[in-house]
């Protein structure tokens, strides 16, 4: 009876390891990845940092058949909030980049040539927009802006600070031939209208007080400029020898 016993103690303990070793197994990290709607294969796409609970996307690598990248609003169980300069450098076929809600900073130019991009949307919590971010996206019609964001808006697809008194980004997309720089605009971002635009005919009246210090077309051949007399616009055209026309 007790060899019985100690038979039937030894099949039990087996039977325990094998039904063990046919459920899968998860760690914290795995439960934490699937929570935060992020893969192993869509995390080691990224390179990231992570401090003080917050994750910053440094680059992602390009896959040419990813016509469509949404950025997880979290890695690790840390929330997006910043996209550094370069991060999706030369996406030459992604047509759609969907940015987290939780963002908060876009550095520099993080889709730069991003040729295929078509249209983008700043989500409500951006605050910090460092320079013109879609330089030679040059298939870009549309920029917009969750009307929520307490920072920035648009305006006919076009990037402006909230109070509209700042010029940030022109889509180089867009096929209009003539534009008119708003009368509540005061200052012009450099690289505001990127590598190229279909502009010919820009108007830049006495309002805009403040121009970068450098020629911001890099086909100036291509565009006539009209500007007031006296004007920080004339000023601007005479320094770097744009072609341009007073007009009263």
């Amino acid at each position: 009876m007790k060899k019985l016993c100690v038979v039937l103690s030894l099949m039990l303990i087996i039977l325990s390891l094998s039904a063990c070793n046919a459920i899968p197994q998860t760690n914290d990290s795995d439960n934490s990845t699937a929570l935060n709607g992020i893969n192993d294969d869509t995390k080691n796409s990224y390179e990231y940092t992570i401090e003080d609970g917050t994750a910053t996307i440094i680059s992602h690598q390009y896959n040419p058949e990813e016509n469509e990248i949404v950025i997880p609003k979290k890695i690790e169980g840390s929330i997006v909030t910043a996209i550094e300069k370069d991060a999706f450098y030369q996406h030459k076929n992604t047509i759609s980049i969907v940015l987290p809600s939780g963002l908060e900073r876009i550095d520099g130019s993080p889709f730069y040539r991003c040729y295929s991009l078509k249209t983008s949307f700043v989500p409500q919590n951006v605050k910090s927009i460092n320079g013109n971010p879609y330089f030679r996206c040059s298939s870009l019609e549309t920029i917009t802006v969750d009307t929520k964001n307490p920072y920035f808006c648009d305006d006919n697809g076009i990037l402006f600070n909230k109070d509209k008194t700042t010029l940030i980004a022109y889509p180089e997309g867009k096929t209009d031939e003539s534009y008119t720089i708003p009368k509540t605009v005061t200052r012009i971002e450099g690289d505001s209208f990127g590598y190229h635009t279909g502009i010919k005919k820009l108007y830049i009246f006495s309002n805009v007080t403040e121009l970068p210090d450098y020629n911001m077309f890099v086909y100036p051949q291509d565009i006539k400029i009209y500007v007031e007399a006296g004007s920080a616009a004339e000023e601007y055209v005479k320094k770097f020898d744009l072609n341009f026309e007073i007009i009263s």
